[in-house]
């Protein structure tokens, strides 16, 4: 049996559960799915945080130094 690629197998148990929308971080930036009729379609924004920038998320969470990285993610929140 040829198993698909990971992510395929991992989308299928979440459509099962009826998960509504998946976040996967992967090679540092993230992919957002929705489920729809005929499976997961890749989607830009957030249904649910469509005010989460995930690009800026994606850029701090792969820092080294995490304590700046949350510092900086304060100070751009405050800022706006």
């Amino acid at each position: 049996m040829i198993h698909a690629s990971p992510l395929l197998d991992e989308l299928h148990v979440y459509r099962g559960l009826a998960v509504p929308e998946i976040w996967l971080f992967e090679d540092s930036a993230f992919k957002l799915y929705r489920l729809g009729e005929s499976g997961y379609e890749s989607i830009e924004r957030s249904g649910f945080l469509p005010g989460l920038d995930f690009a800026l998320i994606a850029e701090l969470a792969v820092r080294e130094d995490q304590h700046e990285a949350l510092r900086e993610l304060r100070a751009r929140l405050g800022s706006r």
